[in-house]
């Protein structure tokens, strides 16, 4: 389970056939979305937009960790929307 100090990355669509790269961190309210071409591209926007701190110490994510996710390998879920109404219906 995450906690509120990790950070969500999911390689669209996988990480085969990569397209894009997005970086979830709601604990410092940033979304990023960056267009690749390339698992090893991906890699390069990871160590230069993760917030990495090397203070006395490696470079290192302080209080959580990075999960990594592939777009269509996230797991299905009921609660969907495909009418304004069922945005009221969300529990």
């Amino acid at each position: 389970m995450m906690n509120e100090a990790d950070i969500l990355v999911i390689l669209y669509p996988n990480a085969k056939e990569i397209k894009a790269v997005l970086i979830i961190d709601p604990f410092d309210s940033k979304l990023e979305y960056h267009k690749v071409d390339s698992l090893e591209e991906a890699k390069e926007v990871l160590k230069e937009n993760l917030p990495f701190c090397s203070q006395n110490h490696s470079p290192m994510l302080h209080m959580g960790v990075a999960y990594i996710a592939e777009w269509e390998s996230l797991p299905e879920t009921d609660a969907v929307i495909t009418k304004p109404a069922d945005i009221d219906a969300l529990r």
